[in-house]
Formats: structure tokens, sequence, C-alpha cells
């Protein structure tokens, strides 16, 4: 989509995949698990920051698993011009902008690794 605005995290960037190999089945269904929930929480805290004039942008925001990871996208053809950059496109004109889908995308991973952290601790604390 044209103006589509998306951010994801994946198992397969960097050298995450290789760690991820070496872990037992349980723990990587954790691992999805909380990309889940980040993507969830990311939308969910993006639809309630999203400017509303009409209800179109918030309404279009979503996040969903992936194959290897999670995603959380605004939907609608302007929605790159209404987050500021990193995500948003550069502006030259003057326009009240927000970065509603990566703050939200942020705080959530901050909060999914301090979940992960605690999960996997406790799993690999149960297992000696």
């Amino acid at each position: 989509m044209k103006g589509m605005i998306e951010i994801s995290i994946d198992v397969n960037t960097g050298g995450l995949e290789e760690i991820f190999s070496k872990y037992p089945a349980e723990a990587k269904k954790m691992i999805q698990d909380e990309f889940s929930r980040w993507a969830r929480g990311t939308a969910n805290k993006a639809k309630k920051r999203a400017p509303y004039r009409t209800g179109n942008l918030a309404r279009s925001i979503m996040g969903m698993k992936t194959e290897s990871g999670a995603t959380a996208s605004a939907n609608v053809e302007y929605a790159k011009y209404v987050e500021s950059p990193p995500l948003g496109v550069p502006m030259k004109r003057k326009m009240t902008r927000t970065q509603y889908l990566y703050n939200s995308a942020m705080e959530e991973l901050d909060e999914m690794i301090a979940r992960l952290n605690e999960r996997i601790a406790d799993y690999f604390d149960m297992k000696k």
C-alpha cells in the first residue's frame, strides 16, 4: 500500500536467528508469544496516540504476528505524512505531526524485553 507505514521485529534480523536456534521449543514459543504481544500492544497504544479527525487513521492501525516475528502498521494513504521521521517522510511545509506508531513500538519493545528476560530466566531456573 502506497502510504502505509510499518515497523517490525523479526528473529531473522542480525544474530537473533542463530541465538534462538539454540533455544528449546518452549523458549521459542515464549519469544513468539511476546512478539505477538508486542504487535498488539503497539497497535493499541498507537491507536490512542494517533491524531483524531475522522478516526480513519486509528482504525487502520493493526498489529499482527508474522512467520518470523511481528509487525505493527498504519494502513491509510496519509499515514506516513502524519507520523514524523524516522517512520514518516520528511516534509517541506509546516505541519503538526506525531510519532504515534514509532513511540508506541519503542515503549512496547522495552516492556517486551523486560517480560522476555523474566520469562526466560524463570524457564531456565525451572529446568535446573
